[in-house]
């Protein structure tokens, strides 16, 4: 169940921004040690695209939206993010910008899941989305999802798994994996970022 892509419709759905909460796009940069991509280069091109895309939304709803803020590229999925990062040309330690923060989208080419949910823990109002190799295909497909729908589901899937005693996958090569759910509680990731989760 999808509809035409629409950054707007898509960060009200999952972050559901409120009055007075600022908002974070963060994307990694290339350097010397590590080159540039055509995937790459268009994921920049698309947070630039996301983050004016989400303006009128933000002043809609009272929320603040940084500038972009960009930091030179780790190198290797979670390593640890740069003390510094850039934001409107200024350089700003990374700590006080999570902190200053209530939501974050980081579209990267490495993975800065680990990072940003270390500063989740640090800062209780702080959420984050890691979204490395994001691609504008799936702006077609998983990005243009009625979230609502994709929440109910995974929400009855938890349920189900939650009182199963074992799963079974069945590959396109007739591998099958069982998986044991005994003594497991299931827990939804229903792509939901709002304040209240």
């Amino acid at each position: 169940m999808s509809t035409k892509f629409d950054i707007a419709r898509l960060f009200e759905d999952v972050v559901d921004p409120q009055p007075g909460e600022v908002i974070t796009f963060m994307v990694d940069l290339p350097h010397d040690q590590i080159k540039d991509t055509k995937a790459w280069a268009d994921r920049r091109q698309m947070a630039e695209q996301w983050h004016a895309g989400i303006a009128d939304l933000c002043k809609k709803v009272g929320a603040t939206l940084n500038p972009l803020a960009t930091f030179a590229a780790t190198g290797a999925n979670n390593s640890n993010l740069p003390d510094e990062v850039e934001v409107g040309g200024a350089e700003m330690k990374l700590d006080k910008l999570m902190a200053e923060s209530n939501v974050c989208f980081a579209l990267t080419q490495f993975s800065a899941t680990a990072p940003l949910i270390a500063f989740t823990d640090k800062y209780p109002s702080f959420r984050a989305a890691s979204l490395p190799g994001v691609s504008r295909a799936m702006e077609a497909t998983a990005l243009s999802a009625d979230y609502k729908h994709v929440a109910m589901m995974a929400n009855q899937l938890t349920e189900r798994c939650t009182r199963a005693v074992s799963a079974k996958a069945v590959f396109s090569t007739d591998h099958e994996f069982t998986f044991d759910l005994r003594h497991r509680a299931g827990d939804a990731d229903d792509g939901y970022l709002h304040a209240d989760k």
